[in-house]
């Protein structure tokens, strides 16, 4: 069987323990099943501290901040790109007129 890790990417010390109290949040809060979506990750989360599995949140924040960094200098160098292609039009209709 395969094994069960947590959304934070490390594996619980009692495995049967962690996938029996996961099964029980989500039969309990399933919005399919009359529960929903905020309090079923709010119990799936509860799972997790249970167990010793809480997320580190200041590494996802990090984590999204650089790809937002990383998103931005992309924009800045395709904008850049732009610019230049059209300078490069610019100069060259500029010279043919002469």
């Amino acid at each position: 069987m395969a094994e069960q890790r947590s959304s934070s990417g490390r594996t619980p010390k009692d495995e049967s323990a962690y996938r029996r109290d996961r099964r029980a949040a989500v039969l309990a809060h399933h919005p399919d099943h009359g529960g929903s979506a905020d309090a079923l990750i709010e119990a799936l989360e509860a799972v997790d501290r249970k167990h010793g599995l809480t997320p580190d949140r200041d590494k996802a924040k990090a984590a999204s901040e650089q790809s937002f960094d990383q998103a931005l200098a992309v924009v800045v160098t395709a904008a850049a790109g732009i610019v230049a292609v059209g300078a490069s039009l610019a100069l060259s209709i500029a010279s043919r007129k002469r």
